[in-house]
């Protein structure tokens, strides 16, 4: 059987990448359970997300386009006939490797949906199996700017259509050091000519050549892509008292068009489609292998000078161990045509170490 990919993301033929990217994210929220509380979405959710890692990656794309001329030849009946037959048809591919594409796309589209779904229910004991971690990355950071999308649209909803735009990029500004800093032996870091933090001397940039980022590496080769990654001092080096705490400054940053984010001295109200948003955000922050302890809050507030979302939580540690609970804070800063999301955590056994510098971070954050 072939699906009618186009069909499915409601595209043609003839779109772009960026039109493909749209199209899967206005039907991911679709079909956002969320957004469907009587209906079962399963199959939609899979057959969107088999559709978009088919048609996202040129090879697969282009495999799939000789083979569906082919398939439009054989089911060249009416449109109703076409639209019946491209749900359930006996269609045997003839590329082998469009073969082997699409079932890979099948396997890790429902792996992803079988675990979102699992994380929605709370249902712990699924999500050990580690479905994410099995799912194609381009899956994965399709879902991500699924939620940058839902972003996008709230702060654009009075200004009319938001299905045609150029999708904001994840971008790795170069991480300046500043030779001054307010504070006695911090630093403040330039992120290229976006924004400003500062930092205390108990934690270290992580570069991408040290030991530990090698090691990670090893493990998982797209692990924390997209993100500038403060971590405790002596990790770089793998050092045993560094192993022996735990913090993160996590901070992502997305260059879009003028007009894609809120300004920064805007703000409105927080409803339930934010709330929507939130409960999938603070999931995917979260991650398989951990699980919120207790709810989470949220709130405005002003950081020199510019509006931000607050979204704190507490969760287990890695492999649901809830005698070690992290403290962990967003923090999401609109600037217009630019985003900065920032996660600061660290355990709550060591907050005499982390928790007020951690604060001060988060206050010394500014647009440049």
């Amino acid at each position: 059987m072939l699906k009618d990919y186009y069909r499915i993301l409601g595209v043609a033929e003839t779109a772009t990448a960026e039109d493909i990217k749209a199209a899967y994210r206005a039907q991911a929220m679709k079909w956002h359970p969320d957004r469907n509380p009587d209906k079962d979405t399963t199959n939609q959710m899979k057959d969107v997300n088999e559709a978009y890692s088919i048609l996202s990656n040129p090879q697969s794309r282009l495999r799939y386009d000789k083979e569906y001329q082919f398939f439009r030849y054989a089911y060249s009946g009416t449109q109703q006939d076409q639209s019946d037959k491209a749900e359930d048809n006996d269609y045997n591919i003839h590329d082998e490797n469009l073969k082997t594409d699409v079932e890979n796309a099948r396997k890790a589209a429902e792996e992803y949906v079988r675990e979102f779904y699992s994380s929605l229910k709370k249902d712990t004991s699924n999500a050990v199996k580690g479905a994410w971690h099995g799912a194609k990355p381009y899956i994965v950071a399709a879902i991500i700017m699924t939620v940058i999308g839902l972003i996008i649209f709230l702060a654009s909803t009075d200004a009319g259509s938001t299905s045609s735009y150029k999708e904001p990029e994840v971008q790795l500004p170069s991480m300046i050091q500043e030779e001054s800093a307010p504070v006695q032996g911090w630093t403040v870091y330039n992120g290229g000519d976006a924004f400003q933090i500062s930092v205390p001397a108990t934690v270290e940039l992580r570069n991408e050549n040290d030991a530990y980022s090698q090691a990670l590496h090893n493990l998982n080769p797209t692990q924390n892509d997209g993100n500038i990654i403060f971590q405790q001092k002596g990790l770089s080096e793998q050092r045993e008292d560094a192993y022996g705490k735990y913090c993160r400054i996590m901070i992502q940053y997305l260059k879009g068009s003028y007009g894609d984010f809120m300004k920064s001295t805007e703000k409105e109200d927080l409803n339930f489609e934010w709330k929507a948003l939130f409960d999938e955000l603070v999931e995917g922050c979260i991650g398989p292998a951990s699980r919120l302890m207790g709810g989470y809050t949220y709130k405005w507030t002003v950081i020199n000078g510019a509006n931000c979302i607050q979204i704190d939580y507490k969760r287990t540690g890695s492999n649901f161990d809830s005698s070690i609970p992290v403290i962990c804070r967003i923090a999401i800063f609109q600037n217009n045509n630019e985003m900065v999301k920032i996660i600061l955590s660290y355990r709550e056994k060591e907050a005499d170490l982390w928790k007020a510098d951690f604060e001060k971070v988060f206050k010394s954050f500014r647009w440049i």
